[in-house]
């Protein structure tokens, strides 16, 4: 089997040892009038001119092909396989015989062809299309819908059997049938059989891409000196955000392992102990709900360095990026990513991972509904709350109507991430004075400086369409609006699915307060430390809720796909980090002692990121 590029192929088998299949087509019944091969096995000059005359009368039977084929595999002239899929599109049945080649017996018992062969077999079967060599069984088809027919099977063919691997071989999944990728299957049911479900070319593509992607990784980290370095699983329990998966210790009776929801604090560990630079691809357990992009285990690549800053790590991480992309995706990519804090973000989209590849964005309109009219408006502005909204211009629209309904649907969207309502508001040419005219359930409320004003600082025009969403919530305000305007950049077309485009989104929040707990939480992990310019006011305790971290997000397309921080390295700002949590000296010690009492041993100035693995 060295350096023979092979294609494994799914067969019909019968007899043992024996492998041979039978078409079920009588347009492709000629894939077995190879003359060569008949020769081989003795057959007579007549009887191989007379074969394909004999098929179309029906003279010679699918029983005496069957004959011929067990014959012809029998004395060893060939091997013949099939790809047979019925009542699917134009692979219907795919059949080919030996030409020159033999299919040959592998570890797996799968039988393996050639790709020289496979594509001879289809450059021939093309030719026979191309040039009306086809039974016309079918009256009701013209040769060129005959020829297009089979022209059309044999591109599809080459596609469908991706003959141009990296590895120069191509693998179809064995079997009576092929699983079809665009699949209607219920998740418990594909989870059920997941050894058919992982025969689906996307689902392998998938693990054949993580896998390339482990190698960039190790290799680029590598030439920046990186040691990949493994860390326990079972672990003590520390507080970090999710609750725990436990494991009962039998040597321990009543004691506990944590499995650690992510390497924290022993690749912190690892940076006081000297090893300036660490990476591994790291197996994490949190035992919470379960999200789109979020399940109870997963991976991520785990980085860590000594004596940086965000600057090395925005380089360094960008550098790997552009590796992945260029030698999995043959693709080139513009460094440095633009750069965005976290307020920037949730002022103008909403939410924190940004969808930067189509323009709308969030305007504010609290100040002109400061007086408003319209009651509920002003009694959100008066509770110190928030209107704000998107303006869909013509362009935006593109060919839309926004009938009632589907405002009424846009409503509910709003409505589903926490908004009690949402308004809408037409503009349309004056009907009356110089002021557009709003066509709106609210425009009766409104006052005319209050429509000058939106019109002004809105720029609004004939035409446009303006939703408003008003809470007394930012987050909940921010939440409608985002997740609003990401449903219409997919309902309108408005997203280039071309595009790649990257974003740091910077400078988090530190602290959030926990109304349930009434206390602070740490938004990110209680070893992110704040900024610079924040790092006196979290020692002497002051203005929590406004503290900003040292942490970053790399955002792609709206997806976080990695996040890190520059962390706590002196003892004191970490141990006024737990004053803020509400961690009394007894808890800290009794949690976290081992990593406080670390931090005394000159611990190097250090941070890091980790890509989630999807």
């Amino acid at each position: 089997m060295t350096g023979v590029q092979t294609c494994a192929l799914p067969i019909s088998t019968k007899y043992k040892g024996k492998v041979y299949a039978i078409p079920q087509d009588s347009e492709i019944r000629m894939f077995f009038y190879n003359k060569d091969m008949l020769r081989k096995i003795g057959k007579s000059e007549a009887f191989i001119e007379g074969l394909p005359e004999q098929v179309e009368k029906g003279e010679f039977t699918l029983q005496d092909l069957s004959n011929l084929a067990k014959e012809v595999v029998d004395k060893g002239a060939a091997k013949i396989g099939m790809i047979h899929r019925p009542n699917a599109g134009p692979d219907y049945l795919m059949t080919f015989a030996a030409f020159g080649a033999t299919f040959m017996d592998d570890a797996s018992g799968q039988l393996l062809l050639p790709l020289s062969a496979m594509r001879k077999g289809l450059e021939w079967y093309a030719w026979n299309a191309n040039n009306g060599v086809t039974p016309k069984n079918n009256t009701s088809m013209t040769w060129d819908e005959i020829r297009a027919r089979h022209a059309a099977m044999a591109a599809y063919a080459l596609e469908r059997l991706h003959l141009t691997t990296d590895d120069g071989v191509c693998r179809i999944v064995p079997g009576d049938q092929l699983i079809d990728d665009h699949t209607d299957a219920g998740e418990v049911l594909r989870l059920k059989h997941r050894y058919l479900d992982l025969r689906r070319p996307s689902l392998q593509k998938n693990l054949i891409v993580r896998h390339q992607t482990y190698q960039v990784v190790r290799r680029y980290l590598s030439e920046q000196k990186f040691l990949e370095i493994e860390t326990p699983i079972l672990f003590k329990s520390t507080p970090e955000g999710a609750r725990d998966y436990l494991v009962p210790s039998r040597v321990n009776p009543g004691n506990f392992y944590a499995l650690v929801q992510s390497p924290q604090i022993m690749k912190q560990l690892l940076m006081v102990a000297g090893f300036d630079r660490y990476f591994q691809i790291a197996r994490c357990f949190r035992d919470e709900d379960l999200r789109a992009d979020r399940q109870p285990e997963f991976s991520q690549i785990d980085i860590e360095m000594s004596f940086t800053n965000r600057e090395l790590i925005y380089k360094i991480m960008e550098g790997l990026v552009e590796s992945l992309f260029e030698e999995i995706k043959g693709m080139k990519i513009s460094t440095p990513f633009p750069r965005m804090t976290y307020q920037q973000a949730m002022d103008e989209y909403g939410v924190d991972k940004p969808d930067t590849r189509f323009t709308l964005k969030i305007k504010d309109a609290t100040k002109i509904f400061s007086g408003s009219g319209f009651q509920a408006f002003r009694n959100v502005v008066d509770a110190g709350g928030f209107v704000r909204g998107l303006r869909l211009d013509m362009k935006t629209q593109g060919e839309h109507q926004f009938s009632r309904k589907d405002l009424d649907d846009l409503t509910k969207v709003a409505q589903a991430h926490g908004a009690k309502g949402m308004a809408w508001i037409k503009v349309e040419s004056p009907k009356e004075g110089p002021l557009a005219s709003f066509n709106s359930p609210i425009a009766k409320f409104l006052s005319d400086a209050e429509r000058e004003q939106l019109i002004k600082e809105w720029k609004l025009s004939p035409g446009d369409l303006v939703l408003i969403v008003a809470d007394t919530s930012f987050d909940t305000m921010c939440a409608a609006l985002g997740n609003l305007r990401n449903h219409l950049g997919r309902k309108l077309g408005l997203i280039d699915e071309g595009l790649y485009n990257f974003l740091w989104v910077t400078d988090f929040p530190l602290l959030q307060y926990d109304a349930d707990s009434k206390r602070y939480v740490a938004c990110h992990h209680p070893f992110t430390s704040p900024t610079p310019e924040d790092e006196k006011k979290l020692l002497a305790g002051e203005d929590l809720a406004n503290l900003k971290a040292a942490a970053y997000d790399l955002v792609l397309n709206g997806y976080e796909v990695a996040g890190g921080s520059i962390r706590i390295f002196r003892q004191e700002v970490q141990s006024a980090m737990f004053r803020a949590l509400g961690f009394s000296e007894e808890e800290t010690l009794q949690k976290f002692g081992f990593f406080v009492e670390a931090l005394q041993y000159g611990t190097p100035p250090h941070g890091g990121i980790a890509f989630g693995v999807r």
